[in-house]
């Protein structure tokens, strides 16, 4: 990893800690300056600006051996700030006003990740906002008889069919919160969302607007974005966006639960259940990277790291975006040729294979018959 790169890392590892405070270690990387237009470039294409902003506004407020801001570059980084505050403030309200009108239509619902995220950070605003991911509860041929008298020509996938209804933002409605593609795991993954569904829809939280909406229980959030952080590695990389979600995540289940002895996070019947569907030895690594690359203290970790496959990803994510150098299934754009798109998937598959072979090769599988039945 560059020392740019574990500069930028660790300076992040200090911004999301209660009180930040300036390292030797940081000092050594840097020698005392930071490229703060570099580092805001950096922490757009991570998606996290608003969590190096509470930690530099934080550190700033007392003496450091770091060079300051200029004004025009704190105007720079205020203005992508303020950006994001706005964007927060109207995804609360469209993602309760989704939520509610899909109860009033008869759709009890969940909120997952987005703006149900955003309530465990220190400042809710400051999360970096995307799309709205609303858990319907009902059939797939209901939600899409549902969405198809809006939008007769909108076609589902197997996780979720999207609901243009809203100018500027996405709304994907979920008929189930993951999928995975190695049939075994998926059914066992399955079986459970339908055990807990009615538990999550009635999980209701306060948002700072003064509404409410239902977002899924921590526990179970343990385990959905750790399938969700999966399929987004196995197909197009992750970000530093995705870690601190889960950061904050496990903290916010350690707070509500094991401190308050109601359960406790390293249960064998959560290990248990990461082992059937075969995502424990992913859960090592992000745990490795959450402890090496972003501080987070033992005590909120459930499994033992894995460190040997965990340095391999954590420089994948900070130097290319978790693609690992290769790039995305996701993006034929990017291509120069379908050829060069062949090349890229053999590349990433034959890379990731020795590390999660369980959901690589059956991945593989099914966007090849996929590929073929176009």
């Amino acid at each position: 990893m560059s020392i740019k790169a574990q500069t930028y890392l660790e300076l992040l590892k200090i911004c999301l800690q209660d009180e930040p405070k300036v390292t030797d270690k940081l000092i050594n990387l840097s020698n005392g300056h930071i490229d703060w237009i570099d580092l805001l470039n950096f922490a757009a294409r991570q998606g996290v600006i608003g969590v190096y902003w509470r930690g530099i506004e934080l550190i700033f407020k007392s003496p450091t051996p770091l060079n300051k801001p200029k004004d025009e570059e704190v105007m720079e980084w205020w203005g992508e700030v303020n950006d994001i505050k706005k964007r927060n403030e109207d995804l609360f309200k469209k993602t309760a006003f989704v939520s509610n009108t899909f109860r009033k239509e008869g759709f009890d619902n969940c909120i997952l990740k987005g703006q149900g995220n955003a309530m465990m950070y220190p400042d809710p605003y400051l999360r970096t906002p995307g799309d709205i991911d609303i858990w319907l509860k009902g059939s797939k041929e209901e939600i899409n008889s549902y969405v198809h008298k809006f939008f007769p020509n909108e076609k589902g996938s197997g996780l979720h069919i999207h609901f243009p209804i809203l100018k500027d933002t996405l709304i994907e409605v979920h008929y189930t919160p993951r999928i995975l593609d190695n049939p075994s795991a998926n059914r066992y993954l399955q079986q459970y969302f339908k055990e807990v569904q009615s538990q999550q829809m009635n999980n209701i939280v306060d948002l700072p607007i003064g509404k409410c909406i239902s977002i899924p229980t921590p526990y179970f959030n343990i385990i959905h974005q750790l399938t969700h952080l999966y399929r987004h590695f196995i197909c197009e990389g992750i970000t530093l966006k995705h870690l601190v979600d889960y950061y904050y995540l496990l903290i916010n289940y350690y707070h509500r639960n094991i401190q308050d002895n109601h359960d406790t996070i390293n249960s064998t019947q959560l290990l248990s259940f990461l082992i059937r569907i075969k995502v424990l030895r992913f859960a090592k690594v992000i745990l490795f990277i959450l402890q090496e690359g972003l501080g987070i203290e033992e005590k909120y970790l459930y499994t033992t790291p894995n460190k040997r496959i965990g340095k391999v990803l954590l420089e994948g994510i900070i130097e290319d975006n978790g693609s690992l150098g290769l790039k995305s299934h996701k993006s034929p754009l990017i291509y120069n040729s379908i050829t060069e798109r062949v090349q890229e998937k053999i590349k990433r598959t034959l890379f990731l294979i020795p590390y999660f072979p369980e959901e690589t090769i059956w991945s593989i599988y099914y966007r090849t018959r996929a590929f073929f039945h176009k």
